[in-house]
């Protein structure tokens, strides 16, 4: 695993202040979120219609804003203030191929929990494909910019920053599991089944980054949960 810096970092990786200010990142993030989510985003999309996700024109624009505010933010915060590289905190293409094929069986991984949660709903395989099956071209394409936006801000703050300054600190496995649990309350549901569906999915995908010390491969296995499920 090869993680050498290519910047010199503002915070050294593991000490006090990197983890305290990861963590600080981590709630900026959210705060932020939630400004622009209450702001400008859901003024946009309550135009007297329900609030469900249906690939509407403005879910789609609006999606697309979530998408530059998280490439904005990552740069502005991580790359630029804390000194870390795009390619420091995992976005290395070096060795796809391998990255590829265990993002792919990290979204396998996760689909288990999921489809065994839906299970546990009443929702059988033949219903959930008949559902996803009717989704329409558009809520596909709004999702399909989810899977790009929700990685490139999450797979950065948690499995690019935080974990890897966990890891320095505790070793690789205090890493993965502490940032799975942050990952999982950060989301801010709250019912036993979200929260360890949540830390389920962290886990997987702190896994992968430990593995292969890269994001390619959680951040595909992150995409696919939303290309494949469409939001459900």
């Amino acid at each position: 695993m090869d993680q050498s810096p290519t910047t010199e970092p503002r915070f050294a990786w593991g000490s006090n202040r990197q983890i305290a200010v990861a963590l600080g990142v981590v709630a900026a993030a959210i705060v932020s979120l939630g400004a622009l989510a209450f702001g400008v985003l859901l003024p946009l999309l309550l135009d007297n219609q329900q609030p469900e996700f249906t690939g509407r024109p403005k879910e789609i624009l609006a999606n697309l804003i979530l998408l530059a505010y998280s490439l904005t933010f990552v740069h502005l915060v991580l790359v630029r203030w804390a000194g870390v590289s795009w390619r420091e905190l995992g976005w290395d293409g070096r060795n796809w191929k391998r990255d590829l094929a265990l993002g792919l069986l990290g979204h396998a991984l996760t689909q288990i929990v999921f489809l065994t949660y839906m299970s546990s709903h009443g929702v059988t395989l033949p219903v959930y494909f008949e559902t996803i099956g009717q989704f329409s071209l558009s809520r596909r394409f709004a999702a399909l910019v989810i899977a790009v936006q929700a990685p490139v801000l999450e797979e950065s703050l948690y499995r690019g920053y935080l974990q890897r300054g966990i890891e320095a600190r505790t070793g690789a496995w205090g890493g993965v599991l502490l940032t799975a649990l942050v990952f999982s309350v950060s989301n801010a549901r709250f019912d036993l089944a979200h929260l360890l569906i949540n830390f389920s999915y962290g886990l997987v995908w702190g896994l992968l980054r430990m593995k292969t010390g890269r994001l390619v491969a959680p951040a595909l296995a992150h995409s696919l949960n939303w290309v494949v499920n469409a939001g459900l």
